[in-house]
């Protein structure tokens, strides 16, 4: 390798050489003498600023790496890096790196959300990419990292102010040449990527800032959410100690089917809620300072949104079973927390319970599957035996409360009978007792800071495939 001085000179001499060029920031490659495969660095001698080690080259034991320096593609990362990250739940609780290749942001579950700014970001190496070699990214970027278990579909979105420009990566074993150009990516976005049959490995999603013909970079606040879900795996995601959302994206009867379900050990920790007319899920679990919400009755656009279920919210009855002519299946809590399951006639009240939510139809009763419309009659209407959107609310034999809506009438998710709702929530969450809640455009799951716009299902009314589309309901359950 020659000595120290040799190489520092040799240093000085290219990046001279660089300015000379008009080079606007020397690159890791274009300063140093890079190291011959299988040749050891010295006890004692530092690498020098810009100088790469090599593929598959470790680095020794208590050497550190200097600023600003990627790790080249293979190379592991060394023992004592960051945890996990992530505003979606407990990951919020980590320390968050600083976000560069050999320190990225590590999101260990799904969704991911972060709230960063590429003003002042740690890394500021990647100028290009090979996806798309014409954009100009060359303001910093922050970078992330994460693990798909199996093949899959991955989606990532970014919202930034005005007068900002950051743009989405994804990456695939990168690398970076000594003017910027990072091989290795997969897709690229202004807004949104995303990507089908994502195969298992570890990725890189890299928030770079654009920047325009004139030179100005577009750096500044950002948000950021991605998502991985493997094909005909549950993944989970910890909320709270005693709460998780688990998401599954499979075959389900033969056609493809995503569900969103938060379980938590308390049965008694939900709170009923009538609307302020007709209002969105996420808008009502925002004001109501809520974790969670999903919505609930179904209800009379016409009529100011008005429920057309049992509902009882505090005490107070707001509206009486009455979705069908029959008596539906109803749930009450006590004061004091306690609840209980029944079949509650038509336009009857409930006033031993404090909070109550009546649905259609029922799904399970006393652990079996039971899809009804009243009791000892089967379903038969021509809504529950086609594939929809979905919404339930459910208790474990365990004693744990499941708040679960499938997705539907997009091109990842086809729907779901009831029959088959029923029954696969009660294979996976083992329960003794469900009901169905208002479905179609209704479902929604809203999750504080689970994604950008805290929705974490994909609702049917969105113009596309995306997280919007709320629709506007009369009531909602929520969890704080």
């Amino acid at each position: 390798m020659g000595s120290m001085k040799q190489r520092v000179i040799l240093c000085l001499l290219v990046f001279v050489q660089a300015c000379a060029e008009g080079e606007s920031k020397p690159k890791v490659g274009m300063a140093g003498e890079p190291m011959m495969a299988g040749e050891p660095m010295m006890a004692g001698e530092p690498m020098m600023a810009g100088e790469p080690m090599m593929a598959g080259e470790p680095m020794m034991a208590g050497e550190p790496m200097m600023a600003g320096e990627p790790m080249m593609a293979g190379e592991p990362m060394m023992a004592g890096e960051p945890v996990s990250y992530n505003l979606c739940g407990l990951g919020a609780q980590q320390a968050r790196a600083q976000g560069s290749y050999n320190q990225p942001i590590i999101a260990s579950y799904s969704p991911f959300v972060d709230r960063n700014t590429t003003n002042g970001a740690a890394q500021d190496l990647y100028d290009s990419y090979d996806c798309a070699t014409d954009r100009r990214e060359y303001g910093p970027e922050v970078v992330y990292q994460f693990n798909m278990p199996a093949i899959g579909y991955f989606r990532a979105e970014v919202l930034d102010p005005n007068g900002v420009d950051i743009d989405l990566h994804l990456l695939s074993n990168p690398t970076v040449d000594n003017t910027g150009l990072v091989s290795g990516c997969l897709v690229r976005g202004d807004r949104m990527i995303e990507y089908n049959d994502l195969q298992a490995g570890t990725y890189y999603v890299v928030a770079d800032t654009w920047t325009n013909s004139s030179g100005l970079e577009y750096m500044g606040n950002f948000e950021i959410a991605f998502e991985w879900l493997p094909y005909n795996q549950w993944t989970e995601a910890p909320l709270r100690e005693d709460m998780v959302l688990k998401r599954f994206l499979g075959d389900v009867n033969g056609a493809q089917r995503l569900v969103h379900a938060v379980v938590m050990d308390n049965t008694s920790q939900v709170e009923t809620l009538r609307h302020n007319g007709c209002e969105t899920v996420p808008n009502a679990r925002n004001r109501e300072g809520a974790l969670v919400g999903i919505n609930a009755n179904f209800f009379n656009a016409g009529q100011n949104c008005a429920p057309t279920d049992f509902l009882k919210d505090n005490g107070v009855t707001i509206t009486r079973n009455g979705t069908t002519s029959f008596e539906q299946r109803t749930f009450g809590w006590t004061q004091a927390g306690e609840l209980n399951v029944r079949w509650l006639p038509y336009l009857s009240d409930w006033p031993e319970v404090f909070q109550g939510v009546g649905g259609y139809p029922s799904l399970v009763i006393n652990q079996e599957v039971a899809v009804e419309v009243y009791e000892g009659e089967p379903v038969y209407s021509a809504t529950d035996w086609s594939d929809q959107p979905r919404s339930a609310l459910g208790k474990t034999r365990d004693g744990q409360l499941l708040l679960a809506v499938a997705d539907g009438r997009n091109r990842l998710s086809a729907g779901i009978f009831n029959q088959q709702w029923a029954e696969l929530l009660h294979s996976e969450f083992d329960l003794s007792e469900a009901i169905g809640l208002d479905g179609g455009g209704s479902s929604t799951l809203s999750i504080q800071d689970c994604w950008i716009n805290h929705v974490v299902n994909f609702p049917s009314d969105s113009s596309d495939l995306s997280h919007n589309g709320a629709r506007s309901v009369g009531s909602g359950l929520y969890i704080r």
